[in-house]
């Protein structure tokens, strides 16, 4: 128990809690004790320092006027002269004078005998605040408490959380007031056209939604919160409940083969606004709430202590993964077919419906950059004489080419001085201005580099160096496609976009190919191949959907969607699917003709597409720019000879080629990567992948009579032991790098997964070559390999290890 003097004038004072055994439970307190009634502090309860040291108390202010009394109109000046104010005869102070003479801004506040001191200093608002609030893991331990809600300033736009106000900017503010101004006014939707969706619209069709509805909003009101910064208590995890169970009741009463009422197709807008330029699913909108109910619910069922739940230690690539928009990969649209659901970045709780002709490759900038690098290190022979050594680029269906533009821009950024000449024959259905064009007309360098961001940051001062260095070595022409009979011209590299029409088709959700993980936390677009075709939609073959209800809402709104939406159509209790024909074969196998290497940017067809194509192989393939469920990159080429000859060793020469394209095969199977890394690889990397290759295969013939199931998977890539595989260290959710290891024995070359009915079992294979292979440390990386993904990864009942079995399984699955 600790006393305190106190003669009701205000005390400053600091508090120590020590605990010599544990320095972690030691706390400090700067404490300041004020008599009720004898200053009006309100104005200030968020943006405060106590420093008893200097006895004074900081403020932490974005205006120059402070207001002291709660009613009121006389405002005291403040200057270097006049610094004392006596509260009684004002109600606000202005310090502008002040803050213009001096960046010391004191004065002091009197109440009777009482004074108390001011400080002043600029806006203290933090700006690193997680939103929404639900995946803030350093709060981890607030969450699910009802005093972990944060509230919203109305007047500032900020965030206040722990009696700490946080500035939110851009796109994220416009979120949060956008969510305040729907709780305020009772909306559930806004249309561009000002029209509202009030809750007052469900009392009469809808009742019990109605009130869970009032409720929830109610909730919000009653605690200055919004959806996104809520912390999910037991009590608003009731009501929110409540809201999803009685909004599938609704849906359910919808009858079959028939067209919707006009109440029906209101109820499948509720939680959508639209502006000018944009539609969303808002965090009202039901899926939304059970799919972020389903994953609170989760994380607390954990058996472990809620202090140690794996969710606050999940790494941001795993994080990533559990949006909501893979419950609706696609959506009817009224105007071009169909749209994708995408999470805002700034904030997942809302999901921007997409459609198709807008949707971004941003990721192509990265690809094209990758892409140079990887085939001038491969090819640096044709490079490294001066003069005429240009590399040639076809870009096929590019379009305006904006992406990959800016991907040779970072090429240029990343070589400067040493950068090769780069040509690029654009070749599109018609002559159309793209960014080469852009780039090539401008005679402002000023806004060439605002264009190019290099306004800002390292590259200012380098800004025109590279611009000119642009100019010198990288030029263009451009073509209309060839007809059936005429080639494209020759090039090292081409980027094939396929621009074959998608075409929407009526699927059943229950019988389409499934991409749900994880009960539906981690979900996406599945893909087949049917006769020529190549499908992909949101499938939930042999997924049971009943224990979860956000599976159950995705399906009802999947197939709910467009009878919503377009007029006369009857509700048949049908989703959506994309079918991609193969008819694009012709301008690709121009493409593989003309250049030594084709990547196929969004293939929209499954590796199976290129594999049975003769005369071709597979140097690449890569999911790693995008979360979709297909790939999104894919490299070919027809050099098939090349790769053969690099396979061979000395041994094999003058053997049957039906062994060297088997030998060629296995390789692309097991790594996706390593036929690549092979152009550049030296003898004795290449003795080791034969050797990985021929060790799996004898195991393999080892375990042919199990009635176990096998898969080899190759561990390099899966769990990123070293960066030299081509992709960081960070990019894979079973990366060991993630999980705190940055050295140790590890085995980084063969797994064997076992799949027999619901049991998994694990056989790591260690590979040594040379004269004294070391056996015994062949063993501890083996053995430590098994002990990472049993107890570190695939072990632990936990949300995390859950949500790595889901992702770890497919792989096995597929390849079986």
């Amino acid at each position: 128990m600790a006393s305190v003097p106190f003669d009701g004038r205000p005390c400053f004072f600091s508090l120590e809690i020590i605990n010599r055994n544990n320095s972690a439970e030691e706390y400090k307190f700067r404490l300041l004790l004020v008599e009720q009634g004898q200053f009006w502090l309100n104005e200030i309860q968020h943006c405060y320092r106590v420093e008893p040291g200097k006895e004074q108390l900081t403020l932490q202010l974005e205006d120059n006027e402070l207001q002291i009394a709660e009613t009121g109109d006389q405002i005291c000046t403040v200057n270097e002269e006049n610094n004392d104010i006596d509260c009684l005869h004002y109600a606000r102070v202005n310090f502008e004078t002040l803050a213009n003479q001096s960046e010391l801004i004191k004065f002091a506040l009197i109440s009777g005998d009482s004074r108390l001191l001011l400080n002043i200093e600029g806006p203290g608002a933090e700006e690193g605040l997680t939103l929404p609030l639900l995946f803030d893991q350093n709060r981890f331990n607030k969450l699910f408490k009802e005093e972990g809600n944060a509230t919203w300033n109305r007047m500032k736009g900020r965030v206040i959380l722990d009696n700490t106000e946080h500035n939110v900017v851009g796109v994220r503010q416009q979120l949060l007031a956008l969510e305040a101004s729907l709780i305020d006014r009772n909306l559930l939707g806004i249309d561009s056209d000002d029209s509202v969706f009030a809750v007052e619209e469900l009392l009469t069709s809808y009742p019990d939604l109605h009130n869970a509805y009032h409720q929830l909003l109610a909730y919000y009101q009653r605690r200055n919160t919004l959806p996104s910064l809520v912390s999910w208590s037991v009590e608003y995890r009731t009501l929110v409940s409540h809201v999803v169970a009685t909004f599938e009741q609704a849906l359910q009463q919808i009858g079959l083969s028939r067209a919707l009422t006009l109440q029906e197709k209101r109820l499948l807008h509720l939680g959508i606004c639209r502006g000018d330029t944009h539609e969303r699913l808002s965090p009202l909108h039901p899926l939304v709430l059970a799919y972020h109910l389903q994953l609170v619910e989760t994380i607390i069922a954990e058996p472990e202590q809620p202090t140690l739940a794996s969710f606050a230690s999940l790494p941001p690539i795993t994080l990533d993964r559990l949006v909501v928009s893979g419950l609706m990969p696609f959506v009817y649209h009224s105007e071009h077919e169909y749209a994708q659901l995408q999470s805002v970045v700034e904030n997942r709780f809302w999901i921007d419906v997409i459609p198709q002709r807008q949707m971004s490759h941003d990721y192509v900038k990265r690809l094209v950059k990758d892409k140079l690098n990887e085939f001038t290190d491969a090819y640096s022979r044709l490079f490294q004489r001066a003069g005429n050594n240009a590399l040639i680029i076809n870009a096929i269906n590019q379009g305006n080419a904006r992406e990959l533009f800016l991907g040779l821009v970072e090429y240029f950024k990343q070589e400067k001085e040493r950068a090769i000449s780069v040509h690029v024959n654009c070749y599109d259905e018609r002559l159309l201005p793209n960014a080469f064009d852009h780039f090539a007309e401008s005679g402002s360098y000023e806004q060439l580099k605002i264009d190019l961001g290099l306004n800002s940051g390292t590259w200012r001062a380098e800004a025109d160096m590279l611009i000119d260095l642009l100019r010198s070595r990288l030029t263009f022409s451009k073509f209309v496609l060839p007809s059936a009979n005429d080639k494209l011209a020759y090039a090292h590299l081409a980027f094939f976009t396929n621009t074959a029409p998608v075409d929407c088709r009526q699927i059943c959700i229950e019988d389409a190919s499934s991409g749900v993980l994880c009960h539906g936390l981690i979900a996406g677009e599945g893909a087949e191949t049917q006769g020529d075709a190549y499908f992909t939609a949101f499938g939930l073959r042999n997924v049971d959907t009943e224990p979860y209800c956000a599976l159950r809402l995705a399906r009802l709104l999947g197939c709910l969607w467009q009878p919503a939406r377009q007029s006369n159509s009857q509700y048949h209790c049908q989703g959506i699917g994309l079918a991609v024909s193969g008819n694009f074969k012709q301008l690709l196998n121009h493409s593989y003709d003309s250049s030594l290497w084709t990547t196929i940017i969004d293939p929209k067809v499954t590796l199976d597409f290129f594999t049975n194509q003769k005369d071709v192989v597979l140097i690449h393939y890569s999911d790693q720019y995008t979360s979709c469920a297909g790939y999104d990159a894919v490299t070919v080429t027809k050099q098939v000879e090349l790769f053969l000859r690099l396979l061979q060793t000395g041994n094999q020469i003058g053997q049957p080629t039906v062994d060297s394209q088997h030998l060629l095969a296995e390789f692309n199977a097991f790594n996706g990567e390593w036929l690549l890394k092979m152009l550049r690889s030296g003898e004795k990397e290449r003795k080791e992948k034969h050797g990985i290759i021929g060790a799996y295969k004898f195991v393999q013939s080892m375990l042919h009579q199990s009635d176990i199931c096998w898969v080899p998977l190759s561990v390099a890539e899966m769990i990123r032991v070293s960066g030299n595989v081509g992709l960081r260290m960070k990019e894979s959710d079973l990366s060991r790098h993630l999980k705190g290891y940055q050295n140790g024995a590890i085995s980084d070359d063969v797994l064997f997964v076992g799949f027999k009915e619901n049991n998994l079992y694990l056989l790591p294979l260690e590979v040594k070559t040379g004269a004294r292979p070391d056996y015994n440390y062949a063993g501890r990386q083996a053995r430590e390999l098994k002990r990472y993904l049993q107890q570190d990864i695939l072990g632990p009942q936990t949300l995390a290890s859950q949500l790595y079995r889901a992702l770890f399984y497919p792989p096995g699955i597929n390849a079986g």
